[in-house]
């Protein structure tokens, strides 16, 4: 392998043809190590193509690791696997077709190991030969003409490989892969001829039959064979085999992991229908391809041998269960306790019948098929929901066609042999009545559901919407009135409803009013107007200078000009319900005895609750405002566009000094719309 006394630049193309390669994955059957060829000591194996694949590196011969290029690949491959049944010497011819070809190999040891392990495991190295020389005509192996175990690839200015290995020690009991890889990439083959070695790799053990079971659930014989046996020595017809069931043919026959390899050593037989009870035996004949099931030897299993078996009678078929269903069912699930042959399954759903308190009829039956065209279950559409309560009964019948249901073993399901018993749940409402009993401070709503149907849980909501009740009949007092939503839920523990009713409680009552100012400047007149609300049969004014009045909407009123600097008058309303309830609603009405919007010239800000902040008086009587108030300096201490804002003589919560503060004022007059500007002085005392 490798470089065959090459110049530098034969060297490069090389090595890139090969790393090439190494990119292309192997999809031929014996072209990887998991897939490899089964042989024995017999025969000569003869390879007529190799595809071009490959390129994975093994392991490196251990005498060549040090040597220039030393990667290893299993370019253009084919893997043989054997297993030593008597240790000694092994040897080995590989004959290419073309003499020009370059044919290198390596054997491995992977007892107990993946197969993969030849790519990554040292220990799996047993021998090898790489050399490139292609004397002796081409041909390669192991064989007394050899003088070492491994000969490495040939490389420019290297010594001379030879084409022979000496032959490597087998272990008996040891698995074997022997790779066999064509450097040239011309995918002319070669034969494989094992000899002159003392090691046996020929199973002498006689193939037979070990085992054997019936699956009646796939009308399959599946045998365990003694040892691996070639794939394509199986007749897929079954030919090799035959069974003495009455009436009964064998239709084909499979070997297990033969679509991804070469042996098998289990066999599957399809029957072309279901034997009856009772004990048989399946005997091995020369089928339709001229030899029984041979080993990779080319030993086959001897005619007449033969695997007893039984078929048991086929356990009985019933319904186990109904699978949950909701309330008003459409639909049932029926579920048996052996899978059904769907093909017994009349669409039209004939082979069941519900009878009960009311009629409900069958139309349609959908098998769950699955393997083998079995169900383990069947859905049933009935011809109406079942809204009506009771103990129903589904049975099994004969379809339209007078055939009976059968389990997938040939069981007959017949009519009468079994049934189930299923409970329904009427249909329920959530309609719910009430009574009111209405006071002035508390109202009492008595809500009733008359549990009809068989409903035994009920949950109430009332207006904020949480889980308030689990009672049949509660009482909901309110001390708020006005509209309230009642919302019920009920159900039997399969039917449920839901009902909900806006419930008046019209006896509000709420005394309210406003005026048409809190404040009154001297001779203004104030207008009160009644915002009551509710069933109102009386009214009873105070206007709190003496005067009263009954009247809903009552009359303006005048306040006398007060001594001081204002006046406050408390002003009531008392509302009457026609259920002779009362509420009261309470207005401060303050009355000033001047109007003048102005900023006073000095304040005290000592805590005593008078005259302690400095403000624009009267500033409710602007539309908009701004007062500012400077120190001697001119430093801004104090701004305010609130008619309420005031200062209270401190500057970034430091109390600032006696003296002369100046202050501006600018502000739009309420009444008249008019913008005014007024600049002074205030004293601040301490």
């Amino acid at each position: 392998m490798f470089l065959k006394y090459a110049g530098l630049l034969l060297v490069t193309l090389c090595l890139s043809y090969v790393s090439l390669k190494g990119q292309t994955t192997c999809t031929t059957l014996g072209q990887t190590p998991e897939t490899a060829f089964p042989v024995c000591g017999t025969s000569v194996f003869h390879q007529s193509n190799v595809p071009n694949c490959g390129g994975r590196k093994v392991v490196t011969p251990p005498d060549c690791a040090n040597l220039p290029y030393n990667e290893y690949t299993d370019i253009n491959p084919f893997w043989y696997k054997f297993t030593c049944f008597q240790g000694g010497t092994l040897g080995f011819e590989i004959k290419p077709v073309s003499t020009a070809d370059d044919y290198d190999w390596q054997l491995f040891d992977v007892t107990g190991k993946a197969p993969s392990a030849v790519f990554s495991d040292a220990s799996t190295y047993v021998s090898s030969n790489w050399s490139g020389e292609k004397t002796n005509n081409a041909v390669t192996g192991a064989s007394s003409a050899g003088t070492m175990l491994t000969v490495c690839g040939t490389y420019t200015g290297g010594p001379l490989r030879p084409m022979w290995s000496s032959m490597p020690t087998l272990i008996q009991g040891h698995d074997y892969l022997l790779l066999i890889s064509n450097f040239s990439h011309s995918q002319k083959g070669y034969d494989l001829t094992f000899k002159g070695g003392t090691a046996v790799i020929t199973d002498p053990t006689p193939p037979s039959l070990l085992s054997g079971r019936y699956l009646c659930e796939a009308k399959e014989f599946r045998i365990k064979l003694n040892k691996k046996m070639r794939c394509s020595t199986l007749a897929k017809d079954g030919s090799d085999f035959s069974v003495n069931a009455p009436g009964i043919s064998i239709i084909s026959a499979s070997g297990v992991n033969c679509s991804s390899g070469f042996d098998t050593d289990s066999v599957i037989l399809v029957f072309d229908k279901q034997p009856t009870s009772g004990n048989y035996q399946v005997t091995v004949k020369t089928g339709s391809d001229g030899n029984t099931v041979l080993d990779n030897c080319n030993v086959g299993i001897a005619v007449g041998a033969s695997i007893a078996f039984s078929v048991a009678a086929p356990p009985p078929g019933r319904i186990d269960s109904l699978t949950p269903f909701s309330c008003a069912p459409e639909q049932l699930h029926v579920v048996f306790t052996q899978p059904v042959n769907c093909a017994t399954i009349a669409a039209n759903g004939s082979n069941f019948a519900i009878t009960g308190p009311y009629p409900v009829n069958i139309t349609a039956a959908i098998p769950d098929c699955k393997e083998y065209n079995a169900a383990i279950g069947v859905t049933l559409t009935l011809d109406r929901a079942m809204v009506n309560g009771g103990i129903y009964t589904l049975n099994i019948t004969n379809g339209t066609g007078g055939d009976p249901l059968s389990t997938l073993c040939g069981g007959d399901i017949l009519p009468g042999s079994t049934s189930i018993n299923f409970e329904v749940k009427d249909t329920v409402s959530a309609a719910f009545t009430y009574t009111l009993a209405l006071h002035c401070d508390l109202d009492t709503i008595a809500l009733k559901h008359d549990g009809a149907h068989g409903v035994n849980s009920w949950r109430w909501f009332y207006d904020d919407n949480k889980d308030s009740s689990h009672r049949q009949n509660p009482l909901k007092i309110y001390d708020k009135f006005g509209v309230k939503t009642i919302r019920l839920i009920v159900t039997n523990g399969l039917c449920s409803d839901t009902a909900s009713q806006s419930i008046d409680l019209s006896n509000v009552l709420e005394a309210s009013f406003t005026m048409s100012s809190d404040t009154l400047c001297p001779n203004e007149i104030a207008t009160f107007t009644n915002t009551s609300t509710g069933k109102i049969v009386g009214n009873r004014w105070d206007f709190g200078h003496g005067g009263t009045s009954l009247s809903f909407q009552p009359p303006r009123q005048s306040y006398p000009l007060p001594k001081t600097r204002r006046q406050i008058y408390p002003v009531k309303l008392i509302v009457q319900s026609n259920m002779n309830c009362y509420d009261t609603a309470v207005h401060m009405l303050t009355v000033l005895n001047s109007c003048f919007v102005a900023v006073p010239t000095a304040f005290t800000p000592n805590g005593d609750g008078r005259n302690d902040y400095l403000y624009p008086l009267n500033a409710f009587r602007t539309l908009s405002m701004e007062f500012k108030v400077y120190n001697r300096y001119g430093q801004l201490v104090f701004t305010t566009k609130e008619p309420t804002g005031r200062w209270d003589g401190r500057f970034k919560g430091e109390a600032q000094p006696p003296g002369t503060y100046i202050w501006e004022f600018n502000y739009v007059d309420k009444e008249t719309g008019q913008p005014s500007y007024q600049k002074g002085t205030a004293v601040l005392i301490r």
